[in-house]
Order: structure tokens, then C-alpha cells, then sequence
């Protein structure tokens, strides 16, 4: 691989690229396009090239599916918030009486629903007995 670089080293020296820039630079920078290429690519290396692609096409969406995994259950552990942050006391307060107002909400319908399920559970225990 380095006698390819090596080779090609002065036709890119000559047209002006440093010896910096040919070595240590982007590396797109020395990619030439294929309508320059001296060699034509076979048949069999187009198909061997196609077939890479896809594979890597493959690969890159199951690392995006993975990803996009990961991030679901980050979200799910750390809950994100849909408001910023309080700045002020009264933004503070406000958002104190909202919580509150809705921790109360809860509780109501958390006693409501324990006293009809006992209610329920009552009733089914004396329809037994009778």
C-alpha cells in the first residue's frame, strides 16, 4: 500500500499539494474521480465494490437502530424535562403549586380507586357467604 503512495507522491507534489498536506492532510484531497483513473475497474470488481456498499449500507443501519435503542432507554432512566428550569422565586413557587396541585390530583384518584376495588372486594366476599 505504501509503494502506491510513494508512487504516486511527485504527480501530486507536482500540481502544486505539499508534502504536508499529501501526507498528513485530508486524504480526500489525493482521491481522484473515476474518470480519471488510469485503470478501469472489471465487471467483477464493480460487483465486488456494489456488494461492500451494501454491506456497509447494512451495517450503518443496524448501528443507527442501535443507537436509536440506546437513546429510547437513556430517555426512559433519565426523565427529560418539558420545561427549563426555574430562574426566579416566583417561577419556582409557580411550578411548586402546579406539583402540588397535581400530586393532589393523584392522590385522589389513587384513594378513589382503592376504595372501589375494596368496595368491590367487600361485596364479592358477602355475596359468598350468603
Amino acid at each position: 500500500m505504501t509503494e502506491v503512495f510513494e508512487h504516486d507522491e511527485p504527480f501530486y507534489l507536482s500540481i502544486g499539494m505539499t508534502y504536508e498536506q499529501y501526507w498528513y492532510g485530508d486524504p480526500w484531497l489525493v482521491v481522484s474521480p473515476p474518470s480519471c483513473r488510469k485503470n478501469a475497474l472489471t465487471q467483477a470488481q464493480r460487483n465486488a465494490v456494489a456488494a461492500r456498499y451494501v454491506l456497509l449500507r447494512g451495517n450503518l443501519r443496524c448501528i443507527a437502530l442501535c443507537f436509536i435503542r440506546m437513546q429510547n432507554a437513556a430517555q426512559r432512566l433519565f426523565r427529560i424535562r418539558e420545561k427549563p428550569y426555574p430562574l426566579t422565586d416566583e417561577q419556582t413557587a409557580e411550578e411548586r403549586e402546579e406539583r402540588e396541585e397535581r400530586e393532589g390530583e393523584n392522590d385522589r384518584l389513587r384513594a378513589e380507586l382503592f376504595f372501589k376495588n375494596w368496595a368491590e372486594s367487600t361485596a364479592k366476599r358477602f355475596e359468598k357467604k350468603e
